[in-house]
């Protein structure tokens, strides 16, 4: 019974780990998306939409 009892902790523990590990590494692709995004990153998509005249809604 302790064995099983070990085995569920240790499961959800994991699925912790797991979590956690799966959000840095969406924050690490992100990071490196945004620092090789030839625009600049989210501002420069931004700028870029908000009429810089390179086919946003105003240019």
């Amino acid at each position: 019974m302790q064995i099983e009892e070990r085995l569920k902790v240790l499961e959800e523990e994991f699925s912790t780990v797991k979590l956690e590990l799966q959000q840095v590494l969406l924050d690490i692709r992100g990071y490196i998306m945004d620092s090789f995004n030839p625009l600049g990153g989210i501002s420069g998509r931004r700028g870029r939409d908000e009429g810089s005249g390179a086919g946003g809604p105003n240019g």
